[in-house]
């Protein structure tokens, strides 16, 4: 099958490949050369940092490949804030001071 490129280097892939491969408006296709050809590969899941496909996860919404989870190591665990800190404190208090009166 044969298609022109266009004034502005565009080609319209055929609907049968499109449903083929699963490519709807808006996905993203990674292009690229081998062995003379020119290839083009549905991007599923791609790494925000590097684009990479390979074990890649999500992390808070965001899509993250397994070796820059590596490369950025560890990550602390969250911690309260001290106003909610203290928040929770003040409702322990008031909860515990309600348990004492309807008991007496």
């Amino acid at each position: 099958m044969a298609r022109k490129v266009d004034d502005l280097g565009r080609i319209v892939l055929p609907v049968e490949t499109r449903r083929l491969f699963g490519i709807h408006p808006g996905d993203a296709l990674e292009i690229g050369v081998a062995e003379g050809a020119i290839t083009l590969r549905k991007m599923e899941k791609a790494c925000v940092f590097c684009d990479g496909d390979v074990e890649v996860r999500e992390f808070k919404g965001k899509l993250v490949c397994g070796d820059c989870v590596r490369e950025l190591g560890p990550q602390p665990e969250p911690t309260e804030s001290a106003e909610f800190a203290e928040f929770a404190e003040s409702a322990a208090s008031a909860a515990s001071a309600d348990d004492d009166s309807a008991t007496s």
